[in-house]
């Protein structure tokens, strides 16, 4: 057990791709674990592990050097807020926030 503890250990430290190579490379050995083995131990999914084996196997060629994911990835950047350039808008949404303060007792 002590054994199991290490391993989940050690994979707390690395990044998501290193946690899928170092599994698909326990996983890849003569007598090895199987992925369901080690994916009850680590929390990772089998897929996950398999993932992790074909990039082993195709030289990790597909993946970029400093990147935590791949180009394209993630969330798309949301386009920032800006308030109108009119200066009649910011003393009427003042008043709004007043009166709105006001009706509330804040005021």
């Amino acid at each position: 057990m002590g054994h199991h503890r290490h391993n989940n250990l050690v994979l707390s430290r690395l990044e998501e791709a290193e946690r899928r190579w170092y599994l698909a490379s326990l996983s890849s050995g003569p007598e090895a674990p199987s992925d369901g083995v080690l994916a009850q131990i680590s929390g990772l999914s089998d897929k996950t592990i398999q993932r992790g084996r074909q990039e082993l196997e195709s030289g990790l060629t597909d993946t970029q050097a400093g990147r935590q994911r791949q180009g394209g990835g993630g969330r798309k950047t949301a386009e920032k807020k800006t308030r109108p350039e009119c200066p009649r808008y910011w003393r009427w949404s003042s008043h709004i926030r007043r009166a709105t303060r006001w009706a509330k007792g804040n005021g």
